[in-house]
């Protein structure tokens, strides 16, 4: 059998079949994706509204305790001063005029910013066996150190009792603000009763200086 001629790789008609195999290739393209491969696609549109949020998820598990948090720094010492008074108290003449201390009295100091002094304190006192009853203003007072006269730190202010040969206890209590100095302050009576309040035992009591 005769053989035929080789063609050659850029004759003609091999160049024409390979243009006709590629048409054939891009029109088999369009057939089966309905485009154009050679028309770039339209440009995308923009994006819609977000639509709603869905509804919260259940509540987690509780988680664990974290570790304590370090301890904080010491705060500031109080600038209060807080001291106490006791003692045997004497007999307290009759009719007076004048407060008297019942018992020893304490010495506190005020300043320009700690001015006010706080007392209380308590004392059974009495009259003597078979003493007529009678009456006796108590109360908490206060006197400066340098001397000078004992006064209720109510002024007038005061509380008035009855005194009768049973040994009973008083208590006191008072606050008022000073100027600066220094003043003795502590239990204190002004005995207006015919009969010495004599059948006494020992006060107890605490002064505080406050701002």
């Amino acid at each position: 059998m005769p053989r035929h001629p080789t063609v050659p790789h850029d004759h003609p008609r091999r160049r024409r079949a390979s243009a006709i195999g590629a048409t054939l290739l891009l029109v088999v393209l369009v057939l089966l994706t309905g485009c154009d491969p050679e028309v770039p696609p339209p440009n995308q549109g923009p994006p819609g509204p977000a639509g709603p949020a869905g509804p919260a998820g259940p509540v987690g598990p509780k988680g664990s305790t974290g570790a304590a948090g370090a301890v904080g720094p010491a705060g500031p010492a109080s600038p209060a001063t807080v001291v106490g008074f006791y003692g045997p108290i004497p007999t307290i003449a009759t009719n007076s005029a004048a407060y008297v201390w019942a018992g020893v009295p304490v010495e506190v100091v005020t300043t320009a910013t700690m001015r006010r002094i706080t007392v209380t304190a308590t004392a059974p006192l009495g009259l003597a066996s078979g003493a007529p009853a009678g009456l006796a203003d108590v109360g908490a007072c206060y006197q400066a150190a340098s001397g000078g006269p004992i006064t209720n730190l109510l002024g007038g202010n005061f509380a008035q009792h009855a005194f009768t040969s049973v040994r009973t206890p008083y208590s006191v209590a008072a606050s008022a603000v000073f100027g600066p100095n220094t003043y003795n302050v502590g239990m204190c009576v002004r005995n207006n009763g015919a009969s010495a309040i004599s059948n006494n035992n020992y006060v107890n009591g605490w002064a505080m200086v406050t701002a």
